[in-house]
């Protein structure tokens, strides 16, 4: 097959299923973005051996029909002169996809949605205009018409699969989301260590860590606040707040340069290589998964989360109760759930995961037999090519 994924923002879930789809002998090339922050990024690079090319997007909403057309531009090239027969798009976001999937409607290809979120109602949820809330209202309506009429659509959870369906959707596959067990794994006590002397860290240090977007509906503020909460209740000097991402870097390190934790909090900055997304998560004794109190968080689980969990530590979410999210923690017992931005209940965490190494272990020896079991990201990435064969064959 030749392969042709449209991914406007960079997600591991889309550059591990290109990867190994062109591992197992498929043709792929992938279109992605460069922002006018990184003009470097403009050239092709590559995500393994695979091809990127890129597209410029402001991210911005006024620059709406800008990101569109400049999404449609780069798309013909690869389109007209590569030739895939199957077409990925990736979502969210979903708006900059609408030239390329007429035009890959012109030309007769497959087309396949890896529809990840409730992406549209966020979007609108967050409008801060009644123009903006507007076009995002019709935007969901156009994507609505897309997704109704391509060939297949995938995505991550039960709930959303459900929430796909109310819209009147058919074709919906099940793909879950997970982590490359390969590249995430746990490590010896003595590896550990001197993974942490590696980093810059104590060998004795407790180490909370975050990865991923920072900033937005992530909240490490609560992280920072609940850090200082727990040191002033407890008499310790070993707890470090490790995080490494893009984003509101600045304002995190702001935060705890003003509560006294300019010491304590430590930014690792961006790591593009899951290996070295590894790396980092290997000092780790816990992962935190800081989300807002949006309700729509309620169907999903983030990637970092599986990464932490076949890292073999234990997760502190802040998550509502009836989310997908904390029933799979509790069930599993692989971690701590606290109410959404509230940073008494996620210091107790950091507390009760502090002060209870036995039970931190165990949950983190559960948490890898859980990914190993259920996520393991090679498996849904076998599943993800057995739907493109049977759609290429159809």
């Amino acid at each position: 097959m030749k392969i042709l994924f449209v991914s406007p923002s960079p997600w591991p879930r889309t550059d591990y299923f290109a990867e190994y789809a062109y591992k197992k002998g498929n043709k792929v090339l992938v279109l992605s973005y460069f922002s006018p922050k990184s003009l470097s990024a403009r050239k092709i690079k590559h995500v393994g051996d695979v091809n990127v090319v890129r597209a410029l997007m402001i991210e911005m909403f006024p620059a709406i029909i800008l990101n569109i057309t400049s999404f449609f531009l780069a798309f013909l090239a690869p389109l007209i002169f590569w030739r895939p027969n199957i077409i990925i798009f990736s979502a969210p976001p979903g708006d900059v996809v609408i030239g390329p999937y007429f035009l890959s409607k012109m030309f007769r290809k497959k087309i396949v949605f890896d529809v990840r979120d409730e992406w549209e109602d966020y979007c609108i949820s967050t409008a801060k205009s009644k123009v903006q809330n507007f076009v995002y209202r019709f935007v969901k309506k156009v994507s609505t018409l897309l997704y109704l009429n391509c060939d297949s659509i995938m995505t991550e959870t039960p709930a959303h699969f459900k929430s796909l369906q109310r819209r009147g959707l058919k074709k919906i596959t099940l793909v879950p989301n997970g982590a490359d067990v390969e590249v995430f794994y746990p490590l010896s006590a003595e590896e550990e260590e001197l993974k942490k002397i590696k980093c810059g860290l104590n060998a004795s240090d407790f180490v909370i860590v975050y990865s991923g977007g920072i900033g937005g509906y992530y909240r490490l503020d609560v992280i920072v606040k609940a850090l200082k909460v727990f040191k002033e209740s407890n008499d310790v000097s070993d707890v470090k707040f490790v995080f490494i991402g893009r984003g509101e870097v600045k304002e995190v390190l702001r935060l705890a340069n003003k509560l006294g934790l300019s010491r304590e909090v430590m930014y690792f900055g961006v790591k593009h290589a899951p290996i070295d997304v590894a790396e980092v998560l290997a000092c780790a004794d816990v992962g935190v998964v800081p989300y807002d109190g949006h309700p729509l968080w309620k169907n999903t689980y983030p990637t970092k989360f599986f990464e932490y969990c076949a890292c073999g530590i234990p997760v502190i979410a802040t998550a509502y109760d009836d989310s997908i999210l904390a029933k799979l923690i509790e069930k599993h017992e692989i971690g701590f759930v606290a109410p959404p931005m509230d940073v008494k209940a996620v210091a107790e965490a950091i507390e009760k995961a502090y002060f209870n190494k036995q039970d931190r272990e165990t949950a983190g020896e559960r948490a890898r037999r859980l990914v190993e079991k259920q996520f393991d990201r090679a498996k849904t990435a076998e599943k993800f090519l057995e739907l493109l064969h049977n759609l290429c064959e159809a």
